[in-house]
């Protein structure tokens, strides 16, 4: 099985957005490796979580006082990591021309 590492160069490298049978073989690895790996055994990060109400306020004198900060601390799991992959990965240009949402569209209504 591929790494997530592996399956976003794949797909950065691959022209995707060209060939339809390339982008259904990428998604059908994530699929794959979604499926397969058990979420623990996925690479998780430690974050938080702040989150931060301000109760409105009357006069300039109050700007800044009552304010709630709350603090949650979470595990991330992903599937691709460092932020850079993901980056290459949503801007990736994934759009079928008009001749292959033709073909695509057929079939999906045949399903």
């Amino acid at each position: 099985m591929l790494s997530p590492l592996d399956i976003a160069r794949r797909h950065t490298t691959l022209a995707v957005n060209k060939s339809y049978p390339l982008l259904k073989q990428i998604l059908q690895e994530w699929k794959t490796y979604s499926e397969e790996v058990p979420l623990q055994a996925k690479p998780h990060y430690a974050a938080t979580l702040h989150i931060n109400v301000h109760r409105p306020y009357q006069t300039e004198k109050e700007k800044g006082t009552h304010v709630y900060t709350k603090s949650v601390p979470m595990d991330l799991w992903t599937s691709v990591l460092p932020w850079e992959v993901q980056r290459g990965l949503s801007l990736a240009h994934l759009s079928l021309d008009k001749k292959e949402t033709k073909v695509f569209r057929k079939r999906i209504k045949q399903k």
